[in-house]
């Protein structure tokens, strides 16, 4: 499982990252340099993880959109990628974003695993990444959507204090999540 560094603070990035097992990847901040391996992994999907992403089948990620996902808008939130291998080589297996609103205090929190690099903690790591990032703004909370099918990501949720609903007339899934349940405790 891949451990996140405790405790974490925003200047840590970018940060590698070990099982011991020796499967190593790179956590850093979504670059614009990052278009291309953005939307190789945006068509690396199964048409599940894009169902259980974004709610419905979505057809291909265009350069425009992904060159939108990967401005820096720190303003609003951060974009955070587990990428694996170096230069050229260099592939993203997992991204995670929050978006803060209009309430400072909340965000909207997003991320999506490869599926070959599930149950490496990857998730887990970028909620607690992210968490520790937003909680530095003075975020308090997170509100995810899922599907209600996608037990992977609300098993998540609930582990870190993630409070579920069902929302009305879908088989969605809507989550508030306390962002002091995701923030790792440091060293005992």
């Amino acid at each position: 499982m891949l451990v996140l560094p405790k405790p974490f603070l925003p200047g840590r990035l970018p940060c590698e990252l070990k099982t011991g097992l020796g499967y190593a990847c790179t956590l850093r901040a979504l670059q614009p340099r990052d278009v291309g391996r953005l939307t190789e992994f945006f068509r690396s999907h199964s048409t599940e993880t894009l169902r259980n992403r974004y709610g419905y089948h979505r057809a291909d990620l265009t350069p425009e959109r992904a060159a939108s996902l990967v401005a820096a808008d720190t303003e609003h939130g951060t974009a955070l990628a587990l990428v694996e291998g170096r230069g050229a080589a260099a592939r993203i297996v997992a991204i995670g974003r929050f978006t803060v609103g209009d309430d400072p205090r909340a965000a909207e929190l997003a991320f999506v695993v490869h599926e070959e690099r599930r149950r490496y903690g990857m998730a887990t790591v970028l909620l607690e990444a992210l968490s520790a990032l937003a909680g530095a703004r003075g975020v308090e909370r997170f509100t995810a959507q899922t599907q209600a099918d996608n037990f992977g990501m609300l098993s998540i949720f609930i582990k870190h204090g993630g409070r579920v609903r069902r929302i009305e007339g879908t088989d969605g899934i809507e989550v508030e999540l306390p962002i002091a349940g995701c923030v790792a405790p440091g060293p005992a």
